[in-house]
C-alpha cells in the first residue's frame, strides 16, 4: 500500500497515514451526517481543529451548520458561540431528527465544562480517561436507543510517541483493538468501558510528569513579589513538569491602538512625543477584562510577532514547548511591537520582553483569529470586545467613540461617530450636547449583538438625565492628527463588580469622596471580622484590625491631598479633614500625572511606606496597641503589594511634614523617611515574619487586610450608587 493508503481496522477503528487524516475524519463526518443529528468532531490540536472546519465547511456546509470550540478562544466569544449551540446540543433536548445538521469541531477543551450531549462522536485517538471523557458527551441520557455513533481515528506517526499523550496513545489504541467484538464494536459506556485496574501500569492513561524537588530557596524566591529576585524560578516546571510549556500569555485586541503608535513608542527618539502616554490613555479608559484576552502559549505569541510559523498549539494545561521547532528554519519578516498592560507602568516591548503570564495589548490589525480561536497565519482585523468585557466584568458602560470601535460594535449602522470640533475641556457642555446627539441618532444595523444593543439604551438613557455622562478626548494614534470622544455613564451599569483593586494610587479616584477617618473605621471593623470568622487567634485578630486602623495614613501627606483634589492647594486647605478617596474619575494616565505635577506629589512616592514612617514616630504609646508589632508594620507596608521585601526607591525633592491623629494618638514624621534604604529594617522585617508565619501564612495575613480593603472601597462606591438612585 502506498502512504496515501488508507487501513480500515474496523468500523470504528481507522488507522491512517498522517496525510489522509483530515479526508479520513471528513468521510466518518459524512456518513453519520443525517437531517438533524448533531456530530462531535474533537481533535488534539487547535491547528487541526481549524482545518477540520474549513474541510468539513467546504464538503458539507449546505447540508449542515459547522461550529469551531477551541481552549484558544477569547471567553466573550467562546460564551456566545456557545450559547447560540445551546439550544441544539444541550443534554435533556428534544430531538426531533429533521432539519439542518450540525457539526461541532472541537479540541480537548470539550471533554470538561458545558452539558453537552451529541448524537454521533468522531475523535482523534488519545489515552484511554481522555477518551472516556470525549465519549461521556454521546447520549448522555441513553435516548438513541444505543443507535449513538462514534469512530475513533489515530494517525499511524502518533502511535509511537505523542506530544501531549505521549505513548498512551498507542497503548490504547493496541487496547481497544484488542477488547473490540467480533463485529470490531467498542462499547464506550461507562459500565460497559470501566478504566482496568492496572491502566496506569500498563501505560493507558495521559502521562503525569514528576515535578523536580521544591527546595526552601525556591519558595523564598517566590515569595519576594516587590521587587523580584534575581533568577526568578519559573514556577511552570513545578506545576507542569519538565519538558512542559511556559504560561499562557494573554492577548487583548483594540481598534484604537495602532501599529504606527508601537512602532513610533518603539524608538527612543519619539518618547517625547507622547505617543505612549496616549496609547496608555486609550487601553486605561477601558482597562484590559479577562473576558477579551485569549490565552496563547509564550512561544507561539512571539513567533506570530516575528511572522514566524507558530509550533502547535494544545488545549491541555501545561502543553509541550515546541519552542526550538523550525527556529532556524528562516530569519524574522517583522518585529511587531506590543503594550505591556501594567497599568501606570505600562510600556512598549518587543517579542523577548514577554513573560510567561503577561498582558498584552495589540492593535486588531495585527489579526490572530479566525473562526474565534487563535490562528497565527489569520490576517483580517478583529473585532474589539473592550466595551463588552469591561460591562460584564465592572458593570461600566463605557463607549470609545473611535470609528474603528463604533464599526465593530455596530456594523452597518449611521451616522459615523462625532468628530471633537475644538480642545475644549472634558467637561465642555458642547461635547456632551454633541455625543448625547449622536448616541440618539445612532441608527443599529442588524450585525450588532444583543450586548451592544444594551450598552448603547443604557448610554442613550442616561445621557437623558443631568450629567450623568462623562465625556472625554483621547488622540487618535494615527496619521489623523485628530482626536475622539470616550464616553462614560457615571452611575454603573450594574453593581456586581468594580475597579477599585489595582496596585497603583488610581484606586484613589474612585468617584466618591470618603474621609481617611471614615475609611480606615471600615477597613478596621471589615477585615477584624473576616479575620476572626476566618478562625484567626484573637491576638492576630487583633493586629489586624490595628494594621487597618493605620494602613492609609500615609493619605494624610498634603501632596496627597491636593493630588486627591486634582492638585488644587485651596481644595486641600479648605476641606475640614483628610480623605481617602477622591470625588473625581482620573481614569487616564495623563489625567493622573497632570494632577500630580500640580500636587507636587512625586511619582512612585507610596502612601503606605508613609504610613510606616508615620507609626515609627507614635512611639511606645502606639507600639503598645499591639501584639505583634512587626506584623502589624509589615501589613500596612505591604497592602498594596510593594515591600515584599524592600520599599521602592523615589526621589524626594520636596520634603514635608506629615502629621495625623489616629487611635487618639498622634503622629508626624517627614516625607525623607529613607525607609527605602537597605538598613531600613522593611526587609529584615519582612525575612523574620516569613519565618515566624512560614511562606504561606504570613500570605494569607496580608491577604486578611488587602482584600477587605479593596471590598470596603467597593462598598462605598455602592453606596454612593444607591444614593444616586434615591434608594
Amino acid at each position: 500500500m502506498s502512504d496515501a493508503t488508507l487501513e480500515v481496522v474496523n468500523p470504528y477503528l481507522l488507522l491512517t497515514k498522517p496525510a489522509r487524516f483530515l479526508d479520513e475524519v471528513v468521510t466518518q463526518v459524512g456518513d453519520f451526517l443525517d437531517p438533524g443529528q448533531v456530530v462531535a468532531v474533537v481533535v488534539n490540536r487547535v491547528a487541526t481543529a481549524r482545518k477540520l472546519r474549513a474541510a468539513v465547511t467546504e464538503q458539507f456546509g449546505r447540508q449542515a451548520d459547522v461550529v469551531l470550540i477551541t481552549g484558544r478562544m477569547r471567553p466573550i466569544d467562546r460564551e456566545q458561540t456557545e450559547t447560540g449551540l445551546l439550544p441544539r446540543i444541550e443534554a435533556g433536548r428534544l430531538r426531533t431528527g429533521d432539519g439542518k445538521a450540525l457539526v461541532v469541531v472541537a479540541t480537548q477543551c470539550i471533554e470538561a465544562g458545558a452539558d453537552f450531549d451529541f448524537d454521533s462522536v468522531v475523535t482523534e485517538c488519545a489515552s484511554l480517561d481522555a477518551l472516556r471523557q470525549r465519549f461521556g458527551r454521546l447520549d448522555r441520557f441513553g435516548e438513541l436507543g444505543g443507535s449513538a455513533r462514534g469512530a475513533v481515528i489515530a494517525q499511524a506517526d502518533a502511535l509511537a510517541s505523542d506530544p501531549v499523550y505521549g505513548e498512551a496513545l498507542g497503548k490504547t489504541w493496541e487496547w481497544l483493538q484488542s477488547i473490540a467484538d467480533g463485529d470490531g464494536r467498542v462499547d464506550f459506556g461507562l459500565d460497559a468501558l470501566p478504566v482496568p485496574d492496572n491502566a496506569g501500569d500498563r501505560g493507558l492513561l495521559a502521562p503525569k510528569p514528576h515535578a523536580p524537588v521544591l527546595l526552601p530557596s525556591h519558595l523564598d524566591a517566590w515569595v519576594q513579589t516587590f521587587p523580584l529576585p534575581v533568577p526568578d524560578p519559573d514556577v511552570a516546571l513545578w506545576l507542569h513538569g519538565p519538558n512542559q510549556g511556559a504560561a499562557d500569555v494573554l492577548v487583548v485586541w483594540r481598534a484604537d491602538l495602532t501599529e504606527e503608535a508601537l512602532e513610533r513608542e518603539s524608538a527612543e527618539s519619539q518618547l517625547q512625543n507622547g505617543w505612549l502616554e496616549d496609547a496608555l490613555g486609550a487601553v486605561a479608559m477601558v482597562p484590559p477584562a479577562s473576558g477579551e484576552a485569549m490565552p496563547v502559549p509564550l512561544t507561539s505569541v512571539r513567533r506570530w510577532l516575528q511572522g514566524l510559523s507558530a509550533p502547535d498549539v494544545f488545549d491541555v494545561e501545561g502543553g509541550p514547548d515546541d519552542a526550538k521547532e523550525d527556529a532556524s528554519a528562516k530569519a524574522p519578516e517583522r518585529d511587531r511591537q506590543v503594550l505591556l498592560w501594567q497599568g501606570d507602568d505600562s510600556r512598549v516591548v518587543g517579542h523577548r520582553d514577554i513573560y510567561p503570564g503577561a498582558t498584552v495589548v495589540v492593535p486588531t490589525s495585527y489579526g490572530g483569529i479566525e473562526a474565534g480561536t487563535w490562528s497565527p497565519g489569520a490576517e483580517e482585523v478583529i473585532e474589539d470586545l473592550g466595551e463588552l468585557a469591561v460591562m460584564r466584568q465592572r458593570g461600566r458602560a463605557v463607549l470609545r467613540l473611535h470609528p474603528c470601535v463604533v464599526k465593530s460594535l455596530f456594523p452597518d449602522s449611521s451616522p459615523a461617530a462625532p468628530t471633537p470640533k475644538s480642545q475644549e475641556s472634558e467637561e465642555d457642555v458642547d461635547d456632551l450636547r454633541d455625543v448625547h446627539e449622536w448616541l440618539e441618532s445612532l441608527q443599529v444595523g442588524a450585525g450588532a449583538s444583543e450586548e451592544a444593543r444594551r450598552l448603547l439604551d443604557y448610554l442613550r438613557s442616561e445621557g437623558r438625565r443631568v450629567r450623568q455622562l462623562r465625556v472625554a478626548r483621547l488622540r487618535r494614534l494615527d496619521a489623523s492628527g485628530g482626536s475622539y470622544f470616550v464616553v462614560t455613564a457615571r452611575r454603573r451599569y450594574s453593581v456586581e463588580a468594580d475597579e477599585v483593586t489595582t496596585e497603583d494610587d488610581g484606586a484613589s479616584f474612585t468617584g466618591r469622596e470618603i474621609t481617611l477617618r471614615e475609611h480606615v473605621a471600615g477597613v478596621s471593623d471589615l477585615a477584624a471580622a473576616f479575620a476572626s470568622r476566618a478562625g484567626l487567634p484573637p491576638v492576630v485578630v487583633d493586629d489586624i484590625r490595628l494594621a487597618a486602623r493605620w494602613h492609609d495614613a500615609g493619605k494624610a501627606d498634603p501632596r496627597f491631598q491636593r493630588l486627591l483634589h486634582g492638585g488644587s492647594e485651596f481644595k486641600a486647605l479648605v476641606t475640614k479633614e483628610p480623605l481617602a478617596k477622591s470625588r473625581l474619575q482620573l481614569k487616564s494616565p495623563r489625567e493622573r500625572r497632570e494632577a500630580q505635577q500640580r500636587s507636587g506629589y512625586s511619582r512612585g512616592t507610596r502612601h503606605e511606606v508613609m504610613s510606616i514612617a508615620l507609626m515609627a514616630s507614635g512611639g511606645e504609646s502606639l507600639r503598645a496597641l499591639a501584639n505583634d508589632w512587626d506584623l502589624v508594620q509589615h501589613l500596612v507596608a505591604s497592602h498594596h503589594g510593594r515591600c515584599r521585601p524592600l520599599a521602592p526607591v523615589v526621589s524626594d525633592e520636596a520634603v514635608v511634614t506629615v502629621q495625623v491623629v489616629l487611635d487618639g494618638v498622634r503622629v508626624c514624621a517627614e516625607s525623607a523617611h529613607g525607609l527605602a534604604r537597605l538598613d531600613s529594617g522593611i526587609g529584615e522585617r519582612f525575612w523574620l515574619l516569613v519565618r515566624r508565619y512560614g511562606w504561606w501564612g504570613l500570605a494569607w495575613l496580608e491577604m486578611s487586610l488587602r482584600l477587605t480593603d479593596h471590598q470596603r472601597s467597593e462598598r462605598e462606591q455602592l453606596r454612593e450608587h444607591r444614593v444616586e438612585q434615591g434608594q
